[in-house]
């Protein structure tokens, strides 16, 4: 096996219940080749002290303290400093399995990849396992227009930082956004863009925790507009890269808009009123008509009876 070395990047705020798992998992990865970069993000519980005590016990691990600003600049300060040909993101809540790590890296070379994705669980409670997806084949290789139509379905590949890895050539001119909730959604359409091949492996290796107090797990009104700031990014940036992508591009950015319309939540409707989000559903379908789908079309008829008449017939 080649010995490339695999940077293994950890956001590590207030996780001190979870951060020993996390830790031990990527430790005994059969993959030995790493470094493993530990982001102690202003932590005010113990989870800075448990992050030093690992320093003792492996030296592949280097440990940064900084003030608290956020899970990106905690990825940022890990990714400037990585010396890895290869990234790949762990949070301080969740683990792997010890084989991960191996398995990403043979789909990256049997395939001539530059990113490569395992499948994971979603983990609650502590008793209940989920596989997220399931596919026919052992992989799927994509070119990185194909990829980039599934991470807009959402579905086959999604949009989170972990469950991959990376060439760290991909990140050369970028970076997750500073304070910012949904940074992966904002950044990993990027580096698909970077890359010429995504394969996406079968088995599930990453252990995604949910919990109370998680990113995710805390809806807000802040959440919901960086979700509507990053979508947005990223149907202007595929808008005027990737014209093949239109139709999907198009109905995936009618069906946010829409969503975010139907969100009770009283902040976010002064935001959308104030950012005019109508005006851009009604610029986006009238200036892409033969782009919106029959489904779209029917959708928008009941919901905006009079707002976009043209669009609609």
């Amino acid at each position: 096996m080649n010995d490339d070395l695999i940077s293994v990047i950890v956001p590590v705020y207030n996780v001190e219940k979870y951060i020993n798992k996390c830790v031990d998992s990527i430790i005994n990865q059969t993959y030995k080749n790493i470094e493993i970069i530990l982001i102690d993000d202003g932590s005010t519980d113990k989870s800075c002290v448990i992050c030093d005590e690992y320093i003792k016990k492996d030296n592949r691990i280097k440990v940064i303290h900084q003030e608290n600003s956020g899970l990106s600049e905690a990825r940022n300060t890990g990714i400037k400093i990585a010396n890895g040909k290869y990234l790949a993101f762990v949070d301080g809540d969740d683990y792997i399995l010890e084989g991960m790590l191996e398995y990403l890296y043979n789909l990256i070379n049997e395939t001539n990849s530059e990113i490569s994705v395992c499948n994971f669980f979603r983990y609650w409670n502590e008793d209940k396992k989920i596989i997220d997806y399931d596919i026919s084949s052992k992989r799927i290789v994509l070119k990185k227009e194909q990829a980039l139509k599934e991470i807009l379905k959402n579905d086959l590949l999604k949009s989170f930082a972990w469950n991959k890895l990376y060439k760290k050539s991909l990140f050369e001119n970028v970076r997750y956004p500073k304070n910012m909730k949904m940074e992966d959604v904002a950044t990993t359409y990027k580096l698909i863009s970077n890359s010429e091949k995504i394969v996406i492996g079968k088995d599930a290796k990453y252990y995604y925790v949910q919990r109370e107090g998680s990113i995710l797990a805390t809806k807000s009104t802040s959440m919901y507009i960086d979700y509507y700031k990053a979508v947005y990014e990223r149907y202007k940036f595929l808008d005027e890269k990737y014209p093949s992508l239109k139709k999907q591009n198009v109905n995936t950015m009618i069906n946010f808009l829409i969503g975010m319309n139907l969100v009770n939540d009283k902040k976010l409707k002064e935001y959308i009123d104030q950012n005019n989000t109508n005006g851009l559903l009604k610029e986006i379908v009238n200036s892409n008509k033969e782009a919106v789908s029959l489904r779209n079309r029917i959708k928008l008829r009941f919901i905006y009876k009079n707002l976009i008449k043209d669009s609609i017939k």
